[in-house]
């Protein structure tokens, strides 16, 4: 898993891995690169190749109809969505009825998944999953070195983390993100962004923007059980869009 071979941050009830050697997406000293998310290298390749090796929690099948009912479950064995509701936007210009809002998304998670040490997936490890991805793209923890980072780690944090300006116009009375705006970038408990000072794109960037995600919350974790549980994927975006849950691959499940 994600913890092996980056630890970024300390989480609760992490799987204990003693004496078992570094597991690493990707190759090393090959062009295919790193193919782990946040900090992903590798492009198609990593898209390509990732698949035999990780797991998601669904996925989207081939020509698939836009239906999220119609998704491939994987990891997860069902979901729910929440909808914000419709609602007239602020815009001053532009007034329009906002509709197909994803608040937040409730997971079901499959039992009796073990990674390749024999460690459980659980809720409380799909919830620090899809945090780190949150945590890495955000510099929450200051371990990122802007001159070291490539186009893909900048995709990744474009993708999520939104400025509030832009998207404040079109808020509604329920989905306000001008809250955002003038405040440096932060997420839940985790604190806000350490923005490095010597580098004037990530000083201009992190200010008044905010993570597409709020926060993930573990509704049950099946402690009685081996694996799975339920976890709920609560937005701060307004589309929700599905996709940027279900590529947040698990490393090593089997």
């Amino acid at each position: 898993m994600n913890a092996i071979f980056l630890p970024v941050y300390p989480v609760i009830a992490q799987p204990k891995l003693a004496a078992i050697p570094p597991y690493k997406i990707g190759v090393n000293g090959s062009r295919l690169g790193n193919w782990d998310g946040p900090i992903a290298s590798a492009g198609f390749a990593g898209s390509y190749f990732g698949p035999d090796t990780l797991e998601s929690l669904f996925e989207q099948p081939e020509g698939w109809s836009g239906d999220y009912n119609d998704m491939i479950p994987s990891l997860a064995t069902n979901w729910s969505m929440i909808p914000w509701p419709n609602q007239m936007n602020h815009h001053p210009t532009d007034p329009f009825m906002n509709t197909g809002g994803v608040k937040a998304i409730e997971f079901t998670l499959r039992e009796n998944v073990t990674f390749h040490d024999g460690s459980p997936f659980n809720a409380t490890v799909a919830k620090w999953n899809i945090d780190r991805h949150i945590v890495i793209t955000g510099n929450l923890t200051g371990k990122l070195d802007p001159d070291l980072m490539g186009d893909e780690m900048y995709k990744a944090m474009y993708s999520f983390w939104l400025p509030a300006e832009k998207w404040a116009r079109y808020e509604t009375d329920s989905w306000n993100v001008s809250q955002f705006i003038g405040k440096p970038a932060s997420y839940g408990e985790y604190g806000a962004s350490k923005t490095p000072t010597t580098t004037t794109l990530w000083q201009d960037y992190y200010n008044s923007t905010y993570p597409r995600i709020k926060n993930v919350t573990v509704i049950d974790d099946n402690p009685n059980g081996y694996g799975g549980g339920r976890i709920r994927v609560n937005y701060n975006d307004w589309s929700g869009v599905l996709l940027y849950v279900v590529y947040h691959d698990f490393n090593g499940c089997l």
